[in-house]
Order: structure tokens, then sequence, then C-alpha cells
């Protein structure tokens, strides 16, 4: 099971990917390339989830969407991420609860790397 903010999911996560940053850059050179790494860069590093919300809980989960305010993101193995922001990328009916649940994938960013533009 995991939990945004206070929210629970139905059970753990169908699929949970941890998506490392590792900033690397390539630079073609006359006589060959040259490569730069600035390693792992830990505040880049997102999560893609694929879990299953009761539809109160998924419409919870959609008003802090839509505040775009940080939130806590508790994964499976009940390792806590504060200041995060939640970004509901699909949701699918579940049919073995038919319509009470839904399947939502949803990605967890770091709210440090959030800028909020609006009107463009």
């Amino acid at each position: 099971m995991i939990f945004i903010n206070d929210i629970p999911s139905l059970r753990n996560p169908e699929r949970d990917k941890h998506n490392l940053d590792h900033r690397i850059e390539k630079y073609e050179l006359i006589n060959g390339i040259a490569i730069q790494s600035s390693g792992h860069v830990a505040s880049g590093d997102t999560f893609t989830i694929t879990c299953v919300f009761s539809v109160p809980n998924l419409e919870r989960l959609i008003a802090l969407w839509e505040a775009e305010e940080p939130v806590t993101y508790t994964d499976s193995a009940g390792v806590i991420w504060q200041n995060r922001l939640l970004v509901l990328r699909s949701i699918e009916p579940y049919e073995k609860y038919e319509s009470g649940y839904k399947i939502v994938t949803l990605e967890i960013w770091s709210y440090s790397n959030f800028v909020k533009q609006r009107g463009l």
C-alpha cells in the first residue's frame, strides 16, 4: 500500500518505478567526443506508479493534482518522500470491482524543481 498524504491505495502498486536522474552530456569534437557527467542528481528523481484507488480517494488525488501543492509520498516499503509534486497521468476502469475503484498511473516529482506558470 502507498500513501499520498493520508490517501491510501487499495494495495501495493501494480507497477512502481524509481526513475533516477543521472545528468550526462555528450559533446562532439573534431577528433572524437567528450562526455561530461554531473552524476546522480537526487532532486531530479521521479517515481512512476500504477496503483488502484477507491473513487472517493481518487477524487481527493485529483484535487491535490489540480492544486499543485506539495504532497508527502509514502512508498510500499514505508519510505517517506516529502515536498513532492503529484502528477496524474491516466485513470482507467478497474473491472474487478466495477465502478468503486480505478487504476491510476501517477508520477511523483521533486517539488523544489517545480515552477508554476499560468496563462501560457
